[in-house]
């Protein structure tokens, strides 16, 4: 028997009817594993990391992600279930949870990871026979968020409390920060004031632009911003 995992129950009910009995659906209810953010374990977190390759923390329960995932390897193994297919959404948070789902199942049999963006009978078909593996780029960039949050966004926001300022975080903050350079150079803008002349004449076109109301190099050679050109009929 094959083993189909979705995020949501209501998913899970409607391909199970698509499906049918021969295959079992069930749902992750959203995030399994994510960084633990206390303990020994919390502190761990984030430190062992070299230049290439990104920190191999070790990974928590969410909240009562542990028997669920429980419940569904001992309906696995039940139902004598040898394969099983990840449907988690198809993003970057949706290939994280088809990664850690990925690893803690792989016991009831091969793992592959099927993707749709729309819940058809047909759509879901399909999707099973294109299954192919969890996109570890994707992954990695879910891992990054999270890396950055708990540097930035844990310490940061702990720090802005004790001053009772806003929250701070690794998007928010940066971001922030370019509106308020931008708006400094706004406000220390000088405006230039310059004066244009342009002269017509019989096979010849040329135009001035003065930046200063006594600036002589506006006529010379090469510095005179000068245009000459043939004069249009």
């Amino acid at each position: 028997m094959d083993l189909v995992i979705v995020e949501s129950g209501a998913k899970a009910k409607t391909i199970q009817k698509y499906l049918g009995k021969n295959v079992l659906v069930r749902a992750s209810n959203g995030h399994v594993q994510d960084l633990p953010t206390g303990g020994k374990e919390g502190s761990k977190a984030l430190w062992s990391h070299t230049e290439t390759e990104l920190p191999d923390p070790p990974w928590g329960w969410t909240e009562r992600a542990e028997r669920n995932v429980s419940r569904i390897i001992a309906d696995g193994n039940r139902k004598k279930v040898s394969r099983v297919f990840v449907a988690t959404d198809p993003d970057r948070e949706g290939e994280f949870i088809a990664w850690r789902l990925s690893e803690l199942l792989s016991e009831l049999g091969e793992v592959q990871r099927i993707t749709f963006n729309e819940i058809t009978e047909s759509a879901i078909q399909q999707s099973l026979k294109d299954a192919g593996s969890v996109d570890m780029n994707l992954v990695d960039a879910a891992k990054v968020r999270r890396f950055m949050d708990r540097l930035i966004g844990y310490r940061a926001s702990r720090f802005a409390r004790s001053w009772n300022l806003s929250s701070m975080g690794r998007v928010q903050t940066p971001t922030l920060g370019f509106v308020v350079e931008r708006e400094k150079a706004i406000q220390a803008f000088v405006p230039t004031p310059y004066w244009a002349v342009q002269a017509f004449a019989l096979g010849i076109d040329f135009r001035v632009r003065f930046h200063e109301k006594d600036d002589p190099l506006a006529w010379r050679g090469s510095k005179a911003r000068m245009t000459p050109r043939v004069a249009r009929p």
